[in-house]
């Protein structure tokens, strides 16, 4: 999957405060932390790729008996339908541990990430089947509404566009989200 977004690029402004949130304090446990393959914004386009590798990979595992036949899609590798995703207005990371403290497991690490998200703003709906996901604690269609009031204020998305350019920097095994000035001179995101 190369070149696939990693990134919070068109994400709100909220979801971006939260996962730099979410970093800090990971990073206060000894955790890094990493946005996953296609685990920020989505667009139709990148929704319809993401069923697709998911469509390839169910195949393959109840080939190879990985799984058995009773196992569904949706089982094997939950993803909402776009306009039904949190991802689609922005609203959601998937996350994964990238280092952590030794004396502590990989699912240790990410089951730290899942209790200090809330901390952070955000809510992780699906413990068991998706512990990667994260959203920010409010309702689809309250996202929705948030993402199209950012996107109708002259951007075409939040975070992107006449917002800045969203880098990402690898510090000591944590991530550091950073926006700059856009370079057109429209107006700039506050984090404050």
């Amino acid at each position: 999957m190369a070149g696939v977004q990693n990134t919070l690029v068109g994400c709100l402004p909220q979801l971006v405060d939260a996962y730099n949130c979410l970093a800090q304090a990971a990073a206060g446990f000894g955790i890094g932390v990493a946005i996953n393959d296609y685990g920020g914004f989505r667009t139709a386009a990148t929704t319809a790729e993401i069923m697709a590798y998911r469509t390839r990979d169910y195949a393959a595992a109840l080939a190879s008996g990985e799984i058995p036949a009773s196992v569904s899609v949706d089982q094997f590798r939950p993803i909402a339908e776009y306009g039904a995703s949190f991802h689609d207005y922005g609203a959601a990371v998937d996350v994964s541990p990238v280092s952590w403290p030794s004396g502590l497991s990989e699912s240790d690490a990410a089951a730290s990430l899942g209790v200090l998200a809330g901390g952070c703003g955000l809510r992780q709906p699906l413990p068991v089947s998706d512990p990667a996901h994260l959203e920010l604690d409010l309702s689809l269609s309250d996202a929705a509404a948030l993402y199209a009031s950012y996107a109708g204020a002259g951007g075409a998305s939040p975070v992107g566009g006449a917002w800045g350019w969203l880098l990402l920097l690898a510090l000591g095994g944590v991530a550091l989200v950073l926006l700059t000035p856009d370079l057109r001179g429209a107006r700039r995101a506050s984090l404050d």
